[in-house]
Formats: structure tokens, C-alpha cells, sequence
């Protein structure tokens, strides 16, 4: 199988300067805990520069199976027999087919795996794809184990077969890396990811493992390097501090990116994760998908872990939130949060803090906020929550207006002044938002 090669002298110097976690990965598949006779088959889909296949439809031997494939992931219960995948609908910024004629078998109790199948997108037509598949047994053997271990338990998954294929040969792996990051960030790409910058160096990454750094010499991209980065896992998720950006993989593989180059950290966990951040160079805070917490004040050389007794589903939807109080971790969502934990330096224990009183009126996006006087719980609404740190006990209030939906914005970290948007209008609070005035 032939992989064309792009020309990297097209490609725009684009120096992002964004901070903090980037993450599209919202939810996994959904599995009975029980198969009852029937096995798995398993896949990874990766469509570089047009996102995620995200509740799409995969048609089987003629059935369709909605939601089978989420964030790129298929897991699917069937019973024993001999299958045909015919084709994929992915549903993303645009409705599209990718025909994938492939055929598997399925055992009682086993799991299939079809392989990490990379589609890339031809560039003089959108609508037609060229898919190489590559052997990726260890990386969906850790996402199994990660995102579920009590099925992975009665499986032993250990024992996946690989359904017969056109694998890639290693030795074209990293030519395919370089196809990966040409199409992420080629400037006719549906979906282009941003890249990152430490120092003199440019840094981008996606799936297969992929993570590419490109020299900067007068304003100007000198040739890529492609990272050996030795897992095949999608390099999910970003964080950045100082001069340091770090790399997670959707199977918890780390990687910490500086001036002096690419390194790997390893995790003495099996992690399914949902978010990270670098709260300084050298801490190190990730969550996963049960709101375990897994720290590193040392830049990963020793590791805590925190088991949360609060979260009542798994979910990618966490957001942290650091403070010069300390690091407070929420559940993202609409209305009010499900769960919230604090803790401070150096991050093996964490207090829950019990979230206001559920409230169905409330549908909004929530946003917490940390500010000397206390936690504000804002949602796009009309009302939001406020906590006083003197008191620890929630208080609903109201923005000025029935139709006051604007966000709450804090001039300062007191949170004594509070201000919003309403319509055309803007109002001020002097008071934590316990009243309102026009300005």
C-alpha cells in the first residue's frame, strides 16, 4: 500500500498560543456488563482533519447500529457468526459515506479487533478516501482494561483476535504519521488542530501515536521531525505551562515536550482520561473518566492517586479550575454540577464539596469561578449560584432581569464586584451579586 507524501513547504506557520487542555473527546461506546453468548468487535476510526466520528452509524451485514461509534471508537456486542462491514455515515461539520468493505467473525465471549483503520480524505476530492489499517492489539487492549474493567475482567481480552486484514508494515508507520499531521493541518482541512510552541519549536499531534515537532527559524517551519513515540494509542489530549507542553494518549500515555526535546513519562496506572493540566513545569493533575485523580508534583517521576466516592456516571465532561486556594475539579455539564472536589499541593487528597441543590429550571452550561468572597456557579441563566468560603452553605441568585442571560464577568479575583450583559444593557454588582444597579 502506497502513501503519498505531502509537500511540506506548503504548509502556513500558524503559532498557537493557546494554554491549557484541549479535548474533544466526550463519551465511549456503551457495553452490557453482561455478554450473554455474544463477543465484541472492536475498532478505532481515525479521520485526520475533518474530528471525530462522534454517534455515527456503522451499517453491518445490512443492520445499523447508531452510537456504536463514539469519538472515533467502536465497540459493539454481537452474536457469533461471520459479518461484512459495508460502510460508515459520519455525522461531523457535514453528512459523508466511507465505504469500508471489510469482513470478521465473531466468537461467543471474545472480542474482534478490526484494527485502527486511518481514513485519509483525497485531496482533490472530498468525497473519496484511501484507508490503511494498522495492528493496534495493545493499545485497545489498555482502552478495554481502562474504560471497562469490569467486562474486560470476565473477557480476558488478553486473548483478542485481530480479524483477518491489509495491516501496514511497521516500517511505513512513521510515513503515515506524516500523513496524519499533513492532513490535520493542511489549510483545506474541515477540522485543523492547532499546534503548539516551546521555544524554537513547533509541536502538533493526532492519532497512530502521532506527535511531530517542527523546528522555527525566521518566522519560518524547517523540516518535520517524526517522533518515534512508540504507542499507535491517539495523542488526545494537550496541556501546557511555562515552556513546557505535555501530551496525553487516550490510553494514558505521557509525553512532556520542551525546548530540549520529546519525552515519555511513565504511568504506574491503567488510565481511561478525561482531562489534564500542568498547574506549574513540573505538576502534573489528570482525571479520568470516574473522576480518579492521578498527580505529580515532580514532573512524573512519583505518582499519587485519588479514588472519588462522588462521581454517579463516567463521563469525559470535567473541568479544573486552579486557584491560589487551590485546584477545585467540577463535572462540566448542563445545570448544576453532579460533583465537585478540592485540594491543594501536592493533590493526593481531595474534599468533596457538595454542589447546590439540583434544580430542573437550571439547563444551562455551568462555569465555576474561584474568587476570594467564594465559588460562583454561572450557567447562561438567569440565576447562579453563589458560595461564600465563610459559610460553605450555597445561595441562589438572580441577574437583573427575567431576560438577563449573559455570562457574569469578574473585573477583579475579590468577586465582591460582579458584572453582566443584559440585552443592551449592563449591570454592576457591588455585593457578590446579591444586587444590581445599571452602569
Amino acid at each position: 500500500m502506497k502513501i503519498a507524501l505531502m509537500r511540506w513547504s506548503q504548509w502556513l506557520l500558524v503559532i498557537s498560543l493557546v494554554s491549557g487542555c484541549m479535548a474533544n473527546k466526550s463519551s465511549i461506546p456503551t457495553l452490557p456488563t453482561e455478554l450473554d453468548g455474544k463477543g465484541l468487535v472492536v475498532a478505532r476510526f481515525a479521520v485526520p482533519g475533518r474530528g471525530y466520528l462522534e454517534g455515527n452509524e456503522i451499517i453491518i451485514s445490512g443492520s445499523t447500529y447508531r452510537n456504536a461509534i463514539r469519538t472515533g471508537q467502536l465497540a459493539l456486542a454481537l452474536p457469533p457468526g461471520e459479518y461484512d462491514v459495508e460502510k460508515v455515515l459520519a455525522r461531523g461539520y457535514y453528512l459523508y459515506t466511507i465505504p469500508y468493505p471489510r469482513k470478521f467473525r465473531i466468537e461467543a465471549n471474545s472480542v474482534t479487533n478490526l484494527g485502527l483503520i486511518v481514513v485519509l480524505t483525497d485531496k482533490k476530492n472530498k468525497d473519496k478516501f484511501l484507508t490503511v489499517v494498522v495492528d493496534n492489539s495493545r493499545e485497545m487492549l489498555r482502552y478495554l482494561r481502562a474504560s471497562y474493567p469490569a467486562l474486560a475482567g470476565r473477557l480476558a481480552p488478553e486473548r483478542m483476535k485481530l480479524a483477518p486484514g491489509n495491516y501496514l508494515d511497521n516500517s511505513k508507520l512513521q510515513t503515515l504519521r506524516r500523513e496524519i499531521a499533513s492532513h490535520e493541518i493542511d489549510a483545506d482541512s474541515i477540522v485543523r488542530k492547532p499546534m503548539y510552541r516551546t521555544g524554537d519549536t513547533q509541536f502538533l499531534n493526532g492519532d497512530a501515536g502521532t506527535i511531530v515537532s517542527f523546528p522555527i527559524k525566521d518566522g519560518k517551519l524547517g523540516s518535520p521531525i517524526i517522533h518515534d513515540t512508540g504507542t499507535l494509542a491517539e495523542i488526545l489530549l494537550v496541556a501546557r505551562s511555562e515552556d513546557r507542553v505535555a501530551y496525553l494518549s487516550e490510553v494514558g500515555e505521557l509525553f512532556m515536550a520542551d525546548s530540549s526535546g520529546l519525552r515519555r513519562v511513565e504511568l504506574p496506572y491503567v488510565v481511561n482520561p478525561a482531562k489534564f493540566r500542568l498547574l506549574n513545569k513540573d505538576t502534573i493533575v489528570i482525571v479520568d473518566h470516574d473522576m480518579r485523580i492521578y498527580s505529580s508534583v515532580d514532573g512524573g517521576k512519583n505518582w499519587a492517586s485519588f479514588e472519588s466516592t462522588r462521581v454517579q456516571y463516567a463521563t469525559a465532561n470535567y473541568d479544573l479550575v486552579n486557584s491560589p486556594r487551590g485546584l477545585y475539579i467540577y463535572g462540566e455539564t448542563t445545570g448544576v454540577p453532579a460533583a465537585i472536589l478540592y485540594g491543594r499541593s501536592p493533590y493526593t487528597q481531595f474534599e468533596s464539596i457538595a454542589p447546590p441543590k439540583s434544580n430542573s429550571s437550571i439547563r444551562g452550561f455551568n462555569k465555576l469561578t474561584v474568587a476570594d468572597t467564594g465559588l460562583f456557579i454561572d450557567y447562561g441563566d438567569t440565576k447562579f449560584h453563589f458560595r461564600p468560603h465563610q459559610t460553605g452553605v450555597w445561595q441562589q441568585r438572580s441577574k437583573p432581569g427575567w431576560s438577563c442571560f449573559g455570562s457574569l464577568e469578574f473585573p477583579d479575583n475579590t468577586g465582591e464586584r460582579v458584572l453582566v450583559k443584559c440585552s443592551d444593557k449592563r449591570f454592576e454588582s457591588r455585593d457578590s451579586g446579591n444586587s444590581w444597579k445599571a452602569i
